[in-house]
């Protein structure tokens, strides 16, 4: 079995050895238990320990005649290690040291500000192709400047990494940031960056469908109807469930992520307001497949959602036709906790259902619209509604609200939106039309 990769500083657990009067270094685990060594007995205490950027660690040791000493003196000399270490490397560390030894951290689970694992993923990815492998890895970070970075983020610009400047400036600030809490740095040279090159207009990008994005952001009310008439009208998508989805997210503006992995635990049908709860989802992880992660996307994106009457009704049809199935011992076990679970009745997978609901969209004639525009498209349904903006980011799920956190309670729910969740979205400087239960129950059942 492969040893655990030490990180910078870190020492593997101690390891004792004796040697009694006359004799040789026996490893004290080859002692019988309840072993007491005779008088005149020498300890030893070792360990590795990695210093520097060097992946080899080094190996410690010391002597007593008692075991206290001997464990007393090698955590000293432990100790004086990572001292040294810190003096002598503190200056010499590059860009790409820096970097790999916070990624060493976020891999770990010990940087609370990216957890997610798709977070994760982001910034391994923009670590090794863009900060490994870019021209101010090698530079000392005591030798950074504002210039450096100003040229680097131009390189990857024309090199067509606009999208990930954001990431990529994100990362080389935290990882700096810590020379700067040691002592290395007096002042952090990633904050007095220029701005970011940025990234082509909206109205001016072009999809892989070769299709050119349009300045509206949202769908008006019969380019919603189109979306779900056509996802209903598609055997496959409504016996696999994505029509479904689809009108979901219609409803109630969820992350594809979101909604692909509602569990059945996660809903509340009979409450006096039925509710949806977000407190996880499915990602993969590499080396393991699909997991369930108990984090959203923040901690604000942890949050319970009124339901509106026809998405209740939708979900209780899909709640009997599972129970039909288990009465007949039918049912597979994804079926039995997922909502949406996969065509095949296992496990729901993110990425294939983002391909199928991008076909959806572009046999309904909208090929620039992504499932994010059902979400804007919510968001401005539940604006034009008039409900309060605390609302709003608590049905959302947003973290434009810090300002907010303070003083709403994001264990309730937010029962004032659910007129918005109920109505339809209207064109701009048009009035929301309210249109109650009944919105997609008729369609759904003429392509039952």
């Amino acid at each position: 079995m492969p040893r655990h990769p030490l990180r910078r500083g870190e020492a593997t657990p101690t390891r004792l050895d004796v040697r009694e009067p006359g004799g040789k270094w026996v490893a004290l685990s080859s002692k019988p238990s309840g072993y007491r060594a005779p008088r005149g007995t020498t300890w030893r205490a070792r360990a590795r320990i990695r210093i520097g950027a060097s992946a080899q660690p080094v190996r410690v040791s010391a002597e007593g005649e008692t075991r206290v000493a001997a464990e007393r003196l090698l955590g000293q000399r432990l100790d004086q290690y990572r001292l040294d270490d810190g003096r002598t490397t503190a200056t010499t560390d590059t860009v790409g040291e820096r970097v790999a030894a916070y990624m060493e951290d976020v891999e770990a689970g010990d940087v609370p500000a990216v957890r997610a694992e798709r977070s994760r993923t982001t910034y391994r990815s923009i670590a090794k192709n863009h900060v490994t492998g870019g021209k101010i890895a090698g530079v000392r970070v005591t030798e950074l400047t504002p210039a450096d970075l100003n040229r680097e983020a131009q390189r990857l610009h024309k090199k067509g990494a606009t999208s990930q400047l954001r990431h990529w400036r994100a990362l080389l600030n935290a990882a700096v940031q810590r020379a700067v809490d040691d002592g290395t740095l007096d002042r952090n040279p990633v904050r007095d960056m220029a701005a970011l090159p940025k990234p082509a207009k909206k109205h001016e990008r072009v999809y892989k469908n070769n299709s050119v994005r349009t300045r509206n952001d949202i769908l008006t009310d019969n380019q919603v109807d189109r979306l779900l008439r056509t996802a209903y009208g598609d055997p496959g998508a409504r016996s696999s469930g994505l029509a479904d989805l689809l009108s979901l997210n219609a409803s109630i503006g969820l992350r594809l992520g979101e909604a692909v992995s509602i569990r059945w635990q996660d809903l509340d049908l009979d409450a006096e307001v039925p509710t949806l709860s977000v407190v996880g989802k499915l990602v993969r992880k590499k080396s393991v497949g699909l997991v369930w992660e108990d984090f959203v996307k923040s901690g604000m994106s942890n949050r319970t959602i009124p339901l509106p009457a026809d998405t209740v009704e939708m979900l209780r049809a899909r709640s009997r036709i599972v129970a039909e199935r288990k009465l007949s011992g039918e049912a597979t076990e994804a079926e039995a906790k997922f909502v949406f679970p996969s065509s095949t009745r296992s496990t729901p997978d993110p990425d294939n259902v983002n391909k199928r609901v991008r076909k959806v969209f572009d046999a309904a004639e909208l090929p620039t619209a992504t499932n994010h525009i059902l979400r804007r498209t919510v968001e401005d349904r539940l604006k034009r509604s008039g409900v309060n903006d605390i609302d709003i980011e608590r049905v959302m799920g947003h973290t434009q609200a810090v300002a907010h956190a303070s003083y709403w309670d994001r264990s309730s729910v937010p029962t004032g939106a659910l007129d918005g969740l109920e109505g339809y979205s209207a064109p701009k400087g048009e009035p929301v039309t309210k249109l109650r239960s009944k919105r997609y129950g008729d369609l759904r059942a003429a392509n039952s």
